[in-house]
């Protein structure tokens, strides 16, 4: 599988598990400003890749500490994408 593919696979792995974490109750602001700057890094990434071009996924790193304890789950994810996006060369 390539690297672009696998991406893409990871994404869909987190945006299903993102819906899983959709209640309020479940996140606090910080929380859920992380999630929503994580999508539009993402969305930035994949644009900017379309055009030849690459970003650094800003939130990314920040979300991993954030979400480390609380959930472990959402924090492997974002490790595997942060791990393709390393390979990537992003």
């Amino acid at each position: 599988m390539t690297q672009n593919k696998e991406l893409t696979k990871t994404l869909e792995t987190l945006h299903l598990a993102l819906k899983n974490y959709k209640s309020e109750e479940a996140l606090d602001e910080k929380s859920i400003q992380l999630i929503e700057k994580i999508n539009q890094d993402m969305k930035d990434i994949n644009d900017a890749h379309t055009e030849g071009n690459t970003l650094q996924p800003i939130a990314l790193d920040e979300s991993i500490v954030h979400f480390e304890q609380s959930h472990p789950t959402l924090t492997g994810i974002l490790r595997e994408i942060a791990d393709l996006l390393n390979k990537s060369g992003i």
